[in-house]
């Protein structure tokens, strides 16, 4: 679950969940902040331009005015360039949480995942799958298929959820 408290300048996050910035923290954060007009701003955003050939810069989202994001007592991994205005890290962990944030400068492509996008993706697992043994160890072709999956989700900015 996601929060929102204006008194305290926080966005608590309780459940274990894969978090995108844009979606999960910068949007419902825009609707809350619409029906509670009286406190500070939490972000502030550069990035999104489109650099031509169906490219879109890295969106950087900043905590601004003393907000944090609050992870307590659980484990969350954080997808996308999250970073704080006001301290060295956007991040209070509480009760044994975690956080993994991936921050990342690649651009990416301006284009949608569909079931298109995602047969394609099963393709190149089964050809990986197909490879005769003797090529790839076990373990060099389970990563190779969880680097698949990671380049095509990075390719397609699809959110990666828990795994």
């Amino acid at each position: 679950m996601i929060t929102f408290d204006g008194e305290s300048s926080t966005v608590t996050i309780t459940d274990e969940i894969a978090v995108d910035v844009q979606g999960d923290l910068y949007s419902r954060w825009k609707d809350w902040a619409y029906d509670n007009p009286e406190y500070k701003n939490a972000f502030r955003v550069v990035g999104g331009d489109t650099l031509g050939g169906g490219m879109i810069a890295p969106a950087y989202f900043f905590l601004t005015n003393g907000w944090r994001v609050v992870i307590d007592g659980c484990q969350v991994v954080v997808a996308y360039n999250l970073y704080s205005d006001d301290y060295d890290s956007p991040f209070v962990l509480v009760n044994n949480a975690s956080v993994t944030n991936k921050a990342t400068d690649v651009p990416t492509l301006n284009v949608q995942s569909n079931e298109t996008d995602d047969a394609l993706l099963v393709e190149i697992r089964d050809a990986v799958s197909r490879l005769p043994r003797t090529t790839l160890a076990a373990d060099e072709r389970s990563a190779l298929l969880g680097m698949t999956e990671s380049v095509f989700d990075a390719i397609f900015h699809r959110e990666v959820g828990c795994k």
